[in-house]
């Protein structure tokens, strides 16, 4: 387990034991170096922590494994979650604090590959990040593991074996897929989007049992972070950042 991102007590605060906050790496929404945790949902979390006036730490696991814990046990608090209707009765949302793509790459030398819908990708062999939601959505959709899935526990790997041919695609969020190519020295210019599998919104959610007074002290500094523009500052600096703009308009 990783620790991070110890966050500031403001008077009349909820005590770090009664909730914990748990994260998955997924640049660059969530970025993990040196024991510290950044990145565009971690930023805008801790401004609704803080305003909150919630003490705690941000606890980071592979996605499954935090997912199950944020799903199986009291007073879990996890971000982001993208919002898809077979997890919906799982938490308590919170957000949208911003929206998503999630697509099908291929290597742009893969001419061979031409989708029309997504039945036409059962052929193929897809990589993706285990629980996912990615992963989520095309097994729903009838592909099967081992079969034509190949799930893997972390985003990096998933890339890797797309560049190295292992694979024919990669199924992931559009600029989740653009910085793990970057970071891995791979360039995003021999790769192309081979079909877009869903829009949706990325969320903060809560196990059911935590109390809906905490719940709604996070919604309620979301909103004010939204209304102050703090939400569209952070994403506008790390588009910026990482030179996005363009390909995620």
């Amino acid at each position: 387990m990783v620790v991070a991102g110890i966050l500031c007590v403001l008077s009349g605060g909820v005590a770090a034991k009664d909730l914990t906050v748990l994260t998955a790496e997924w640049p660059p929404y969530v970025i993990e170096e040196d024991g510290k945790t950044s990145g565009i949902a971690t930023e805008i979390v801790q401004v609704m922590l803080e305003k909150a006036g919630i003490e705690t730490q941000i606890e980071v696991y592979p996605f499954a494994r935090a997912y199950k814990m944020a799903s199986e046990n009291p007073n879990k608090m996890l971000y982001p979650v993208i919002r898809m209707p077979l997890r919906e009765p799982l938490f308590k949302w919170v957000g949208p604090i911003f929206r998503i793509k999630s697509v099908l790459h291929k290597l742009k030398k893969r001419t061979d590959i031409v989708l029309n819908s997504l039945d036409d990708a059962k052929k193929y062999r897809i990589n993706t990040t285990r629980k996912a939601a990615g992963h989520e959505f095309l097994l729903k959709h009838g592909f099967e593991d081992q079969k034509n899935l190949e799930a893997v526990n972390s985003n990096e790997l998933s890339v890797k074996r797309l560049f190295a041919g292992r694979v024919d695609l990669e199924a992931s969020v559009d600029l989740n897929f653009m910085y793990v190519a970057k970071q891995l020295g791979f360039s995003y210019s021999d790769v192309e989007q081979a079909l877009v599998l869903f829009e949706s919104e990325v969320c903060v959610v809560f196990s059911h049992s935590t109390h809906d007074e905490t719940v709604n002290r996070v919604r309620e500094a979301f909103e004010q972070s939204k209304a102050d523009g703090t939400v569209d500052a952070v994403i506008e600096k790390y588009l910026k950042m990482y030179q996005y703009q363009e390909k995620c308009d």
